[in-house]
């Protein structure tokens, strides 16, 4: 005679198999698997500080996902923080705990980053203005046309220039002359050679 039942997990229906004894087979068999029998005793459950989801054995009656989360619920070992993050207004808990995590001001790395951004930088430098030469049309709109006036060529060494060694001098310096910036008799191809020769003798001679 055949004996069947249902799987308590999966819902598979199973044979009792020859070597289980009937009242093993009644009172204790549950599962059509060992696999069945282990999935059974875990549960997906949702941390109620971190809100993060973790894997926890029923029997053990685990509420938190960590020891760090149990110890933010309970008063007397930091409690539960809750902060208001300084940049997107976001509440959040820390993941530190006690005086440590009351020091934190942002709820993530992104509003580390974007408090980070600007004046608030280590390397801030003062900013630079849309009227910066390199980033204007108009100055790369002259440079090239007094390489193409003088054919690419350094107009001190003679030597025609590659790409990445030539430069588009200022006779008239761009921030003491400000009127002649974009005039095209205003600036000589060199190369960067030549160039760094005129800033220094410039400089010997100021």
């Amino acid at each position: 005679m055949e004996y069947t039942k249902y799987c308590i997990n999966c819902g598979k229906k199973f044979i009792k198999p020859k070597s289980c004894g009937l009242p093993e087979w009644k009172n204790r068999r549950k599962f059509c698997s060992y696999q069945c029998h282990y999935e059974y005793g875990w549960e997906t459950k949702i941390c109620p500080i971190c809100k993060k989801e973790f894997r926890a054995y029923k029997s053990h009656h685990k509420s938190y996902c960590s020891l760090l989360c149990r110890n933010r619920s309970r008063p007397d070992r930091g409690g539960k923080i809750i902060l208001t993050c300084q940049i997107c207004g976001k509440r959040f808990t820390p993941k530190a705990r006690g005086k440590f995590g009351r020091l934190v001001r942002y709820c993530s790395n992104e509003c580390v980053s974007k408090a980070h951004q600007g004046r608030n930088q280590w390397n801030w430098k003062g900013g630079i203005s849309g009227n910066h030469r390199r980033e204007t049309k108009e100055y790369l709109e002259w440079r090239q046309a007094i390489y193409q006036r003088d054919r690419w060529t350094c107009q001190d060494c003679r030597k025609k220039c590659k790409k990445g060694n030539i430069v588009a001098h200022h006779l008239k310096s761009w921030d003491k002359y400000p009127k002649f910036r974009f005039k095209i008799d205003n600036g000589i191809t060199l190369c960067r050679i030549c160039h760094r020769k005129r800033h220094s003798y410039e400089t010997d001679i100021s």
